[in-house]
């Protein structure tokens, strides 16, 4: 949506008077919207368009937003980047969130990717961990065997940790 260096100023007052409150609301423009026909300029509708929604909700699995971006602008140019950004977001928490705890959302992602063959997680229990410390530990042991491979190209693997 544009935006015009108008100056407006908005004051909202209240008051209590013999146990009631008044409420004054001030709206000020300091200068108008008008085109060069002295038209007020009307205001664009920047809800996302169905077909945009559907082209991230195709790639959702396989793009990163910033892909998204140029691909949805070709054929939808007024959707911003920002637009693009937040519907991924909230489209991909389908694919993965199980719950708002993320330690719990996690496990119950973990769990599910268990029950599938050929995921090769494996939920891992630790023991002498102190009470007061959340932990989620997996492993993949697929990849742990290709570590173990004389064939294996890979020489090195990474490990994550989150503290709060």
């Amino acid at each position: 949506m544009k935006r015009w260096p108008c100056g407006s100023r908005l004051t909202i007052t209240s008051k209590e008077e013999n146990g009631q409150i008044k409420l004054s609301v001030r709206l000020h423009h300091s200068m108008p919207h008008m085109d060069e026909k002295n038209n007020h300029i009307p205001y664009l509708h920047v809800s996302m368009p169905a077909g945009a929604a559907e082209i991230i909700r195709y790639n959702l699995e396989w793009a990163r937003p910033s892909d998204l971006v140029t691909q949805v602008q070709m054929v939808y140019p007024s959707v911003t980047s920002k637009q693009i950004h937040r519907a991924w977001r909230r489209m991909s928490e389908e694919l993965w969130k199980r719950d708002d705890d993320p330690i719990i959302s996690a496990e119950r992602l973990l769990q599910e990717f268990q029950e599938s063959p050929s995921s090769g997680v494996q939920l891992l229990k630790l023991d002498g961990i102190p009470e007061d410390v959340e932990i989620l530990a997996f492993a993949f042991p697929r990849v742990i065997n290709a570590l173990q491979s004389e064939d294996s190209k890979i020489k090195e693997i990474g490990m994550d940790a989150t503290y709060m």
